[in-house]
């Protein structure tokens, strides 16, 4: 098994349903977030469990910055749904159709992602009762500090109200994309997408996922160009080697 140096080994074991195309670990990563209460440790813990039962296999990121492996990162297990990436990007020419899954990690930010505005305050999803605006009892607002509005046009996501991943996760989440990059031997950054991207129009046609959208700092085509153009400062600054 591939452990990444630096994240927490669960002790369970989560869902893997084989190798990588050529056993070389995966092409790339698709960014979520969890659509769960954003925390410390245990809420990503929590969001593990989740993943267990359901049959799901990704690395999870908490609010504070940790991250948890659950499974073999040789190994691919479902994280994405329905998608696919026939977009060229750049020098790369494979095009990877039906659900991605077999051919990028997962990685579940802690975060309660696209939220909905009600009486000048955010709310994530379950807050509210199915089917209808009416707020659960006791349901809790994000902070504002904490929400970032964007628009399709700049972002490529659904345009709304996101809760902002804290800057922890996102430097977890440089670190862990460079790690895999140096150790992965197929691991392409111009293969660093959102899962909005996968699972929505310029993947499938139209939004069926919004994530990581504006929980993200910036958006997903120059967050890749920030990775590629920085990748030799990125790998000193976290003393990233090749596992032997």
């Amino acid at each position: 098994m591939l452990k990444i140096p630096f994240a927490i080994q669960f002790p369970k074991h989560m869902k893997e349903k084989g190798n990588y195309a050529g056993g070389k670990g995966p092409r790339g990563l698709i960014v979520h977030y969890a659509a769960d209460p954003q925390g410390d440790l245990e809420n990503a813990e929590n969001c593990i469990e989740y993943g267990i039962r359901q049959g799901y296999t990704f690395l999870c990121i908490a609010g504070t910055g940790e991250l948890i492996q659950a499974h073999d990162v040789m190994k691919w297990g479902y994280h994405a749904g329905e998608s696919k990436w026939d977009v060229r990007l750049k020098r790369l020419s494979w095009g990877i159709y039906g659900s991605v899954s077999d051919d990028f990690v997962g990685v579940e930010m802690n975060c309660a992602g696209k939220l909905t505005e009600k009486d000048g305050k955010y709310y994530p999803h379950w807050a509210f009762v199915k089917d209808t605006s009416k707020l659960k009892p006791g349901a809790k607002d994000i902070p504002k500090e904490q929400v970032r509005f964007v628009v399709n046009k700049m972002y490529g996501c659904p345009t709304g109200y996101y809760q902002k991943y804290t800057p922890e996760q996102e430097d977890t989440l440089i670190r862990s994309i460079m790690w895999l990059y140096v150790n992965c031997i197929d691991f392409k950054l111009e293969y660093v997408l959102g899962h909005h991207e996968v699972a929505g129009v310029l993947g499938i046609g139209y939004f069926r996922k919004s994530d990581p959208g504006g929980s993200l700092s910036m958006p997903m085509p120059t967050f890749r160009d920030y990775l590629i153009r920085n990748k030799h400062e990125l790998i000193a600054k976290y003393n990233i080697t090749k596992v032997t």
